[in-house]
């Protein structure tokens, strides 16, 4: 038997909190997947890409990040309630 978990209500600086998490987690995947694709750039013909990891480590990591991306657009955009309650706003991000 599955119970039905009850709408949640967010007040404004919850959803604010939500949607800075789901975007700082957003660009934390972004990071990991920068760090795990092989130094390509023709310009740095004379770096060396020397990262100590593991290669299969590459190939677990790259599944493990899509379906991560997946269930974070499930969790702010599943259901009625959460998307309106995120109220379907995207964030800037500044660089410093």
């Amino acid at each position: 038997m599955s119970e039905r978990i009850p709408a949640i209500i967010l007040n404004a600086n919850q959803r604010r909190h939500f949607e800075v998490l789901f975007a700082r987690l957003e660009d934390s995947l972004t990071r990991v997947e920068r760090l795990l694709a092989p130094l390509t750039d023709p310009r740095h013909a004379l770096s060396i890409d020397e990262q100590e990891i593991p290669d299969d480590f590459r190939e677990r990591a790259s599944p493990a990040i899509h379906l991560l991306r997946e269930r974070v657009v499930a969790a702010t955009l599943s259901g009625e309630a959460m998307a309106s309650a995120l109220e379907h706003s995207s964030h800037s991000t500044q660089r410093r």
